[in-house]
């Protein structure tokens, strides 16, 4: 039996939550009670989205559900779920957590998916405790390269090499399997208009404000493209407005700027169809929903190719731009996009969706 938890179905509209929804439509579709069990929080209302709302009641009317009082996260948390999965588990039974803090002190049988390895790459990810936090994230991985009944899975290529990189032989000594990430295209749901971003010609950010992000540069860049090219695009920032207020203060400000927080998928696709381009300078990412989610529209990519994968799942038609380029050079490398002729039609479209499946990630988790 595999113990599939699916408590991160609480991060809403975050990335952990959209993996672990991709991965639970795929259990439902194709497994069954007998091999698989959810693991929800039963003090957890999961009816903020309504897509997770659905398959959490498909889940518990067909029997997969079981249920725990323990949140995800922190350590007090965690010490209570390793007393839940020493009662609950037996010998030959398998927990799958998809996220990289599993529960210190399990000797069982641990599938579990790292998706990146920004707290070790990124300057200033952690605002605080910063040598504290790292510590416990390094603890966590080594201790799960050591154990021997653990599994470990990526969505890509580069966080492996990244894994490889900064733990050397503890990596090594653990296959880690590139399990993909699949995805759901924002179109199979009806478009509704923004209106506030309906009277200007604009680019599109679509995710937080962490200093990594680099926010600025992408603002200082269209603010020169529009003064050195005669242009008035506006910077739509879609996103939690509350989430590190210091440059999100900054943000809201430039004249440039219209910051409109998180949107439903059906405002998202409706930014996404009526968007110039999409731009992200964001110095790390571990996979890049956004830019998968804009390439899917045929839209005009611009991205900092800084590290991570944003290289691995950006469509053929993205253009890169050196972490050290100025903002001249990058805004010039804005204005030739913008000035391509080229024409993406949907078999191009198609071709590259066609690189992300939920069900090859399935497979590659809970059939290997």
């Amino acid at each position: 039996m595999i113990y599939f938890d699916a408590r991160l179905l609480s991060q809403n509209y975050g990335g952990l939550a959209t993996f672990t929804t991709g991965l639970l439509k795929e259990v439902l579709e194709h497994s069954s009670p007998s091999h698989v069990k959810v693991i929800l929080n039963e003090n957890q209302d999961y009816d903020v989205v309504k897509e997770i709302d659905e398959l959490v009641r498909a889940a518990i009317e067909r029997g997969f559900v079981v249920y725990t009082n323990v949140e995800p996260f922190s350590l007090k948390n965690q010490t209570r779920m390793l007393s839940w999965l020493r009662s609950n588990l037996g010998d030959e039974d398998t927990y799958f957590y998809p996220h990289f803090n599993f529960p210190i002190g399990f000797r069982g049988r641990v599938k579990l998916v790292i998706h990146d390895a920004i707290p070790l790459t990124v300057p200033g990810y952690f605002r605080s405790f910063t040598r504290v936090k790292k510590t416990i994230y390094r603890f966590f991985l080594i201790l799960a390269f050591l154990r021997k009944y653990y599994e470990i899975f990526v969505p890509t290529e580069a966080t492996a090499m990244d894994l490889r990189r900064f733990f050397g032989r503890s990596a090594r000594k653990q296959e880690i399997v590139v399990c993909g990430e699949g995805f759901t295209p924002l179109s199979t749901v009806e478009c509704t208009q923004v209106e506030e971003v309906s009277k200007h010609p604009y680019f599109l950010y679509v995710g937080d404000m962490r200093p990594h992000k680099d926010v600025e540069r992408l603002v200082k860049t269209v603010e020169f493209y529009n003064q050195e090219f005669d242009q008035r695009h506006k910077v739509v920032i879609c996103g939690d407005p509350n989430e590190f207020t210091q440059t999100a203060g900054w943000a809201k400000e430039q004249k440039e700027v219209l910051h409109i927080g998180f949107r439903s998928d059906n405002e998202r696709n409706w930014l996404y169809q009526n968007a110039d381009a999409f731009i992200t300078m964001s110095k790390y990412e571990g996979f890049g929903l956004p830019v998968l989610e804009a390439g899917s529209f045929g839209k005009m990519i611009l991205f900092n190719d800084g590290g991570g994968a944003l290289r691995e799942i950006a469509p053929e038609w993205a253009v890169p731009v050196a972490q050290n380029a100025t903002t001249r050079e990058t805004a010039a490398q804005l204005n030739e996009l913008m000035s391509r002729k080229m024409k993406i039609d949907g078999e191009m479209i198609e071709i590259y969706l066609g690189n992300f499946s939920w069900h090859r990630t399935y497979v590659a988790i809970f059939q290997s």
